[in-house]
């Protein structure tokens, strides 16, 4: 693009004018000629500064003066929507998170990355495999017994609650083909959720305070001084039962900073699913939920809702030994089974996992409909 014109320009090519029309040899031109020469300079000169004077104006008033916006795809970057590419902050997908809201909720024992689910059996060994229940692998974590999986990308990250070597409810991670298992914090944690570059964590080594690391397990950070319990990450804000408040629910920004009461009510469970926050009442189990901004507090259910998994429109809940789901709203309650006993709720797919406590906690799965019991060996 040409460089715009100013008046300095201006004045300086007026002088290489001026200067040019005085050093015209005279024998070049004869004398006769002289005048009908200098005539013609004088024309030139003037119409060459008019264009000079057309260019000699504010970057306000000339559009020459300002860039418009390219019509080439080449030099405009769009936003990239696909995960499994290296995302930036002007990216519609940044952050990545390990698993979901409801299944940390229920100590994560199960984890889906595209057509793998990854999970920790009764033997308390973790293992993937395929969504069609092919390709069983075992992925060795030596003793470690696994709990909060999270996968993000080709790391399987998880705390550890076994008593061995101790290394109780300390933080790993191993690659997804089973190399690489890597200790990453000292702490004895709680409630692990993994989100892009970030793992948040109840650090009970510090009295429950909320803390983040990174994946890598360098810049740990302490969030938050309240004791909490319970946490779920959603964007830029971690949900949490604040112990240092009466078991209510709180929120705080990932940077610390925002914290902010959400409900009055002592909670057991949370889960976030959009713009609610679910929640059984600490006094009852009963269903409640209320909006992320703390308005529209709202009672589902009355039933005694000891483990519960939001997913889509549906609330899946084990309650009075029984197994069911209703909708968001609290209407079409539905009986899925009373032939199990669960310590957890899990969800992957169409599937619901769990261990029943009636089968010595083997491993199983149900369809979200009731349908198709299987014992996973």
């Amino acid at each position: 693009m040409r460089r715009p014109i100013n008046c300095t320009d201006f004045n300086d090519a007026a002088r290489k004018f001026r200067s040019s029309i005085v050093t015209i040899p005279k024998s070049f031109l004869g004398g006769v000629l002289m005048k009908e020469a200098k005539a013609i300079c004088l024309v030139i000169s003037t119409i060459l500064l008019s264009v000079i004077i057309s260019g000699c104006s504010t970057p306000g008033t000339n559009p020459t003066n300002t860039a418009a916006p390219s019509s080439s795809p080449s030099t405009t970057a769009a936003p990239s929507i696909n995960p499994t590419t290296n995302p930036t902050t002007n990216d519609a997908v940044v952050k990545i998170a390990g698993n979901t809201s409801g299944n940390i909720a229920n100590w994560g024992f199960v984890a889906q990355q595209g057509e793998w689910i990854y999970y920790c059996n009764s033997d308390e060994k973790l293992y993937k495999v395929k969504t069609d229940g092919s390709s069983k692998t075992l992925i060795p974590i030596s003793d470690d017994e696994p709990r909060y999986i999270n996968v993000v990308n080709d790391w399987i990250f998880y705390l550890n609650v076994g008593q061995k070597n101790n290394n109780l409810q300390k933080i790993y991670k191993i690659k997804t083909d089973g190399t690489n298992r890597t200790l990453i914090s000292e702490d004895m944690a709680i409630s692990v959720s993994v989100v892009g570059d970030w793992i948040y964590y109840s650090n009970s080594s510090d009295s429950g305070k909320l803390y983040k690391i990174k994946t890598d397990g360098t810049d740990r950070t302490l969030i938050s001084n309240d004791t909490s319990k319970r946490l779920s990450v959603d964007g830029d804000w971690i949900y949490y039962v604040n112990r240092s408040e009466g078991e209510k629910i709180y929120k705080v920004k990932t940077d610390g900073t925002g914290r902010t009461p959400v409900s009055d009510q002592a909670a057991y469970d949370i889960n976030i699913a959009g713009d609610w926050v679910y929640y059984n009442f600490r006094e009852n189990y009963n269903l409640y939920r209320v909006k992320t901004d703390g308005t529209g507090g709202t009672l589902i259910s009355n039933d005694n809702a000891y483990h519960f998994n939001v997913v889509g429109d549906w609330i899946y809940y084990f309650g009075n030994d029984k197994l069911y789901r209703i909708k968001t709203d609290g209407t079409n309650s539905t009986l899925l089974s009373d032939k199990i006993l669960i310590n957890g709720i899990s969800i992957a797919g169409d599937w619901i996992y769990y261990q029943d406590n009636f089968d010595n906690n083997n491993f199983y799965r149900i369809k979200t409909d009731g349908t198709e019991i299987t014992k996973i060996d």
